[in-house]
């Protein structure tokens, strides 16, 4: 597939490989400005192993599957492997000038009810 339609505020965007890559790029240089020490693990992954790609609902750029939710777009990053404690990074992005950027980067910890690991 070469092109996923976005639902985000009140249009519709298209979202293609070119422009996840672009988004890639984004990402690693929202992480290096923000706190490089503490994203340096999630910078040499998406340098070295995350290729973007698209399914039939979803886009993806290596672990970061991009989620949209109320009024919202990121990109989330799941910690491997499970855990009862889980660890997301986010990357709250925003359409300005034509383009996908980075907002913010931020974390959010997700209790597990039930864990089977």
């Amino acid at each position: 597939q070469d092109t996923l339609l976005i639902a985000y505020k009140d249009s519709t965007y298209q979202m293609t490989i070119g422009g996840l890559k672009q988004l890639k790029l984004r990402l690693i240089q929202a992480l290096k400005q923000h706190q490089p020490e503490a994203y340096d693990h999630l910078i040499k992954e998406l340098q070295m192993y995350s290729q973007p790609f698209l399914t039939d609902s979803t886009a993806f750029i290596g672990r970061w599957r991009l989620r949209t939710e109320r009024e919202s777009l990121w990109l989330e990053h799941q910690q491997m492997p499970r855990a009862p404690l889980m660890l997301f990074h986010l990357a709250e992005l925003v359409f300005t000038d034509g383009q996908w950027k980075v907002k913010k980067i931020t974390y959010k910890k997700v209790w597990k009810a039930l864990y089977r690991g």
